[in-house]
């Protein structure tokens, strides 16, 4: 008898079914956490939670893992103060670094590899990918960072 009832239920999970159709109202996230003129086509789970928006679109070539990426860069914290502006760094350069080599934020190497040279670009940053729990002080003076506190960034890639 218990192997009768055993058979029934294998046999009802193995039977074919009606496949379950997914409706979706448009294509990827055109305007959605990603913002204004960027599409994320990417599976990937970190750049879901970025958000970016270009404010100005470059014709270089794209910025790709491994490479030197020059930026100027403007950082504020989500109320707009701001606390770091590469104009307001002791030489006023801007920052060279390798892309994907953890020599910046995580945000930055993250956000970036969507940019080409000459894109000036609006990041919104998580405090998971930013500074976190890290005491940052601030370049320009004033107040540190608070502590786990989301940042934005305007970057123009050079």
């Amino acid at each position: 008898m218990k192997s009768i009832a055993v058979s029934a239920a294998v046999a009802a999970l193995v039977a074919p079914s009606e496949a379950i159709k997914v409706k979706t109202n448009g294509g990827p996230d055109v305007y959605g956490p990603n913002g204004i003129d960027y599409s994320n086509n990417s599976a990937d789970y970190d750049m879901s939670r970025i958000g970016i928006d270009f404010l100005e679109h470059g014709k270089g070539p794209a910025c790709t893992l491994g490479d030197w990426a020059t930026v100027h860069w403007r950082g504020s914290l989500m109320d707009g103060r701001v606390f770091t502006d590469s104009h307001d760094e002791p030489d006023g350069r801007p920052k060279i670094f390798t892309l994907g080599d953890h020599q910046v934020i995580k945000c930055w190497d993250l956000a970036l590899t969507a940019a080409r040279q000459g894109d000036k670009l609006h990041i919104t940053c998580p405090s998971y990918f930013a500074y976190g729990g890290a005491f940052t002080a601030s370049s320009v003076g004033g107040e540190p960072v608070p502590l786990n506190s989301d940042v934005q960034f305007e970057i123009d890639v050079i």
